[in-house]
């Protein structure tokens, strides 16, 4: 096989496939940056991670991220919204539109007490002007595994 064709077969072959690989982590780069954005409280940078016609279960009357938007901007500073590490990250992109499943825990703090779910999320990116942006979301709660009955052997 000559040079250039050995070039030529690693060009079709390999190089999208680094491409591929590049994208998928850039989505979890955005994902990060979005969740990281959350857990300071800063709604402005997380804005700018979310497309505004990203669509959710919070839509109404208004749109999911204007939505989202007010429900936390009527929260107490005190109240911290966070997530745990992202576990089991799946990415598939499919031209300049990627989906993402992970689970994780989500914690909320308020007043110093803390509850926590476990939870599937479900994304869709969507790349504009070279950034990945959140268009929709979804999630679904993981229950705990049940804890072993003790029982009485006397009864």
């Amino acid at each position: 096989m000559s040079p250039r064709l050995a070039w030529i077969l690693i060009a079709t072959f390999a190089l999208p496939a680094l491409a591929l690989a590049q994208a998928e982590q850039e989505v979890v780069k955005a994902i990060h940056a979005r969740l990281e954005a959350l857990r300071r409280n800063d709604l402005a940078t997380w804005a700018t991670l979310v497309a505004d016609d990203m669509m959710a279960p919070l839509e109404g009357a208004t749109g999911s991220k204007q939505s989202w938007l007010a429900q936390h901007k009527a929260w107490p500073r005190e109240v911290t919204y966070r997530y745990g590490p992202l576990q089991d990250v799946k990415v598939r992109i499919n031209g300049d539109t990627a989906i993402v499943t992970y689970h994780s825990d989500q914690l909320t703090e308020v007043g110093g007490q803390s509850t926590s779910s476990h939870r599937w999320q479900i994304e869709t990116h969507l790349r504009r002007s070279g950034r990945w942006l959140l268009l929709g979301v979804a999630d679904g709660l993981i229950p705990p595994e049940p804890k072993a009955a003790k029982i009485d052997s006397s009864v």
